[in-house]
């Protein structure tokens, strides 16, 4: 840290308070896939003089989709963060923006980015209307209680705004008001925005300032100044999240991109922040072409280069801070307080980790995404020895940018299982493997996870295990097993033991549960310890018998068959156009799936959606490409729990 500073670095220090406090915005854009996100981000980018002409998502040209996976399919797989400056009104404002991917199997990178934004534009696609992705970024955005603006795009396409307007507005309550006015007769150039002087205020606009009692009050004690009252019960509301701005245009064309970043900037969002004593949080790890690996953070106070922090409870020295525009790369001395910037110091650790100002007992860590059993796994394995460290390295870089992968390495094997959310999610992962490694590793098929869960509500059982003629045993503990509410699986001690006996029981708990009678992991089982008869002599031998006592006793009871094999549902949802429709509802009855609803949205493509088991769906969304001849989508929220789950027949 800084201990002493001249007057001139004070003056810096303040002017900088002043600009964070002020005139920095962190924006988040969200949509369902094909909605729009990327493109209105290339209008933004151009607004600002950041780049010379907007980028194409289908020529592959866009400032956001850099991953060639990317530009081949179309669709964002990273998120991306850019900084520019932005001037309206005489001022000029640091703006973060964040893109984000619109797959559902890509929904950890949402979670990340909203650790780091105050503000957020979720695009809906008025072709399509509210969609699954868009039902889940919006639940994740309003539990997070960040502002919310929505931007209705694609109005250039033949479709009617109020009717459309009529359709979303109950799915966001009472809450959501378009801000502007327009012409039937040519709404693509004549739409007005209430926030611009010109623009005349009349009490069809007073649920602007309805929902504060204060200004209510002032408007009848005054209604002359209607105009200033509803803008700021307007902009007051949409920071405290009483109001959704609902702005209409078309990205592509770059129509009502200006109104909405003057909109952004004309409001003072509150520094979203995580935790109490956090001075940043880390929200995304990526590997620069100029600076290498890098990870991004938010910080909520200043920070200063050489500065010490700490990470789950270890010193950071903070020796290398960056701002990133494009692929230009800045340093900086000072960091203002709520700004996004880039470190290679910190990149040991994950998204989600908060670094403190003082050592921390207990690490922290923020994670919004607690869907923590991956269902999709694939076997990577290494086509010689030589090459198994470097397929390790590459399997552990792609995990490490945080974007929802796990993997577990098989020392007997050698091979590597990379666990994911999706079908997508691996293909993209391997693909982008290939590319970075090269083709030194062969995969075995796609599956998704199977488990088990016990069936029986109670079963008693007593644990022993001896050796060398009884003269050396494990004591003998008692209690029942039983079926829980939830896939959790404890061990709750009913008496007093020693720790050290606690954890051997602990051990041999969890080391028999990872393998049940099918070979899966056992979900949903609790052991209760009511008694135990202790050995004349507790030492490293009887901890290890009681280890294996533990597993022998689960073990017997695995024997009798008390557990069920399930796997997970997904809940999909189908769009297709309707000369394709009785092909696709024939593939999913093969598929054994549950149609539960089937609409369509102004005349124009079918909304199927359903349920089926997970392992039945897979390669569905390339069968479903062929015969759709490519106008066909699929989307599907992997779903497993204790009330809804799929169960194959013994």
């Amino acid at each position: 840290m800084f201990t002493e500073r001249s007057d001139y670095t004070c003056h810096v220090i303040r002017l900088v308070k002043y600009m964070s406090m002020y005139l920095v915005r962190n924006i988040g854009i969200y949509a369902h896939i094909d909605a729009g996100k990327t493109t209105l981000v290339e209008n933004m980018l151009y607004q600002a003089g950041l780049i010379d002409n907007p980028g194409s998502v289908l020529e592959g040209t866009t400032e956001s989709d850099t991953l060639l996976e990317e530009i081949q399919r179309g669709i964002s797989i990273l998120s991306s963060t850019f900084y520019f400056k932005y001037k309206t009104k005489n001022k000029e404002y640091s703006i973060n923006l964040i893109d984000t991917p619109g797959h559902l199997d890509f929904t950890t990178q949402v979670d990340n980015s909203l650790l780091a934004v105050d503000i957020a534009v979720l695009i809906i696609d008025i072709t399509t209307g509210i969609r699954s992705q868009t039902e889940f970024i919006f639940e994740r955005i309003r539990s997070q209680g960040i502002p919310l603006i929505l931007f209705i795009n694609k109005i250039d396409c033949e479709h009617s705004v109020g009717d459309f307007l009529k359709k979303i507005q109950p799915y966001f309550g009472n809450r959501a008001y378009p801000v502007y006015s327009y012409d039937e007769s040519d709404i693509i150039s004549n739409i007005e925005y209430i926030f611009y002087k010109k623009f005349e205020v009349g009490e069809d606009y007073l649920h602007f300032i309805e929902w504060n009692e204060n200004l209510t009050e002032k408007y009848l004690q005054n209604p002359t100044k209607i105009k200033s009252l509803v803008l700021k019960g307007l902009k007051e509301g949409t920071v405290q999240s009483q109001i959704t701005p609902i702005f209409i245009g078309s990205a592509l064309q770059g129509i009502g991109v200006i109104e909405l970043l003057d909109f952004i900037c004309e409001i003072e969002p509150k520094m979203h922040k995580i935790g109490e004593d956090t001075s940043a949080v880390l929200f995304q790890n990526r590997i620069h072409p100029k600076i290498g690996k890098t990870s991004f953070l938010k910080n909520f106070s200043e920070i200063y280069s050489g500065d010490t922090l700490f990470i789950n409870g270890k010193a950071v020295y903070l020796s290398n801070l960056y701002a990133i525009s494009l692929d230009e790369v800045q340093k900086q001395e000072i960091v203002p307080a709520n700004s996004i910037f880039c470190s290679d110091n910190v990149i040991e650790f994950m998204p989600g980790d908060l670094l403190t100002s003082q050592k921390l007992e207990m690490p922290q860590k923020e994670n919004f995404n607690k869907r923590e059993l991956k269902q999709f796994v694939l076997i990577i394995e290494p086509i010689s020895d030589d090459v198994r460290e470097t397929v390790i390295n590459g399997v552990k870089d792609l995990v490490w940018e945080g974007n929802g992968l796990s993997y577990t390495l098989q020392e007997d094997t050698g091979q590597v299982e990379l666990w994911g959310a999706g079908e997508l999610h691996l293909e993209i992962s391997v693909s982008r493997l290939k590319k970075t490694i090269g083709e030194i590793f062969i995969t075995g098929n796609l599956k998704v996870a199977r488990y088990e869960m016990w069936k029986n509500a109670i079963n008693t059982i007593t644990f022993e295990h001896s050796i060398y003629e009884m003269k050396v045993s494990s004591g003998v503990l008692k209690g029942f097993v039983e079926r829980t509410e939830s896939f959790e699986s404890p061990i709750i001690f009913e008496i007093d033991l020693p720790m050290n006996l606690k954890q051997a029981a602990i051990a041999g708990f969890e080391e028999v549960l990872s393998h049940g009678y099918f070979g899966h992991k056992i979900l949903g089982i609790r052991l209760r310890i009511t008694s135990y008869t202790s050995p004349p002599i507790i030492n490293n031998q009887t901890l290890s018998l009681l280890k294996i006592a533990v597993i022998s006793g689960i073990k017997t009871l695995l024997k009798e068959k008390n557990t069920i094999e399930i796997g997970p549902l997904i809940e999909f949802e189908i769009t297709v156009p309707e000369e394709f429709l009785g092909v696709v509802m024939a593939a999913l009855q093969k598929r054994d799936a549950k149609v539960h609803s089937m609409e369509t949205f102004m005349g124009q493509k079918y909304f199927v959606k359903g349920e089926a088991c997970c392992e039945n769906m897979l390669g569905f969304s390339s069968v479903l490409r062929n015969m759709t001849k490519g106008k066909g989508f699929f989307s599907g929220n992997i779903v497993l729990s204790p009330s809804k789950y799929y169960t194959f027949s013994v």
